[in-house]
């Protein structure tokens, strides 16, 4: 370890370890130049060029990275502490979302990974998950834990190293195949699934709003999914759009009902209404 990097990490007071495991340990540190808080991970098994890229990514939905130190065979990564709950913490205490709230999550989530996707070549997240997207305090999502990202390599059958989290990785990342950014999407799709349901596609599958999507999203095969995060994303918003006009459509409807009503009582129009003596509807 040079005296710079020695010199960088004196400056951060761990003040609390968060997460531990057998690849990476996570702290709460304290500047004790600028006093602000910060996330300071250890992380064993690592590609130091992937975050490297990340760094250099100026996205509102992924933290900022500050530092990427190597010391004593260990990656440290000193970045921007976000203060929120993680949506896997969100998810324990309600039990499921609505469907309007999670779309709107998922399209921030489209964001955050075409920043990593459109890359020349692609970064593939391989770990979304609710545990690993954490909304602020002010209701932003970010993107977090890029420990098993990995660089798509043209030309690849199989991925080297087959990680995951079990639910939420694709079929490929169990050897079937390369993992693209479309192994990204599957995991968007069972995640949707869970925060809706509450369950995983296995034990129930969401039957409203998203079903579709969830069922695209999830398809065995990569070719059947959607192709990018782009097309996801327009078909969110068109699920959102028609929600909002949904809603609105059946209160103009309503509105119109009730004050149509009123006509008819206050001026007695129905002895000139048509079909009246009838009691057909007027069409």
């Amino acid at each position: 370890m040079n005296i710079n990097t020695e010199f960088k990490l004196s400056l951060y007071e761990e003040l609390k370890s968060i997460h531990k495991s057998r690849k990476v340990e996570i702290f709460i540190v304290q500047n004790i130049q600028d006093e602000k808080i910060y996330i300071k991970k250890e992380i064993k098994e690592y590609t130091k060029g992937i975050y490297e890229i990340i760094k250099n990514i100026n996205c509102k939905n992924m933290p900022k990275i500050y530092e990427i130190l190597e010391y004593e065979d260990k990656l440290i990564i000193i970045e921007e502490f976000i203060n929120g709950d993680t949506l896997q913490k969100i998810l324990e205490k309600e039990n499921k979302l609505k469907e309007k709230e999670v779309i709107k999550y998922i399209i921030s989530l489209c964001d955050a990974l075409y920043e990593i996707h459109s890359l020349n070549p692609p970064i593939i997240h391989r770990d979304i998950k609710p545990a690993n997207i954490i909304i602020s305090n002010d209701n932003v999502l970010k993107l977090i834990d890029f420990d098993i990202s990995r660089t798509y390599k043209e030309g690849e059958s199989l991925d080297t190293t087959l990680l995951g989290t079990k639910g939420y990785a694709s079929p490929e990342q169990f050897g079937f195949d390369q993992t693209d950014c479309r192994s990204d999407i599957y995991a968007m799709g069972v995640m949707m699934n869970v925060l809706t349901t509450g369950k995983h596609v296995k034990e129930e599958v969401n039957n409203t709003l998203l079903k579709d999507i969830i069922k695209k999203c999830t398809h065995i095969s990569a070719e059947k999914r959607y192709a990018n995060v782009l097309e996801l994303k327009e078909e969110l918003k068109n699920k959102l759009y028609d929600k909002e006009n949904t809603k609105i459509d059946k209160k103009v409807d309503s509105k119109w009902h009730i004050k149509e009503g009123k006509i008819k009582t206050s001026h007695n129009y129905s002895k000139a209404l048509p079909g009246f003596r009838s009691k057909n509807p007027i069409i």
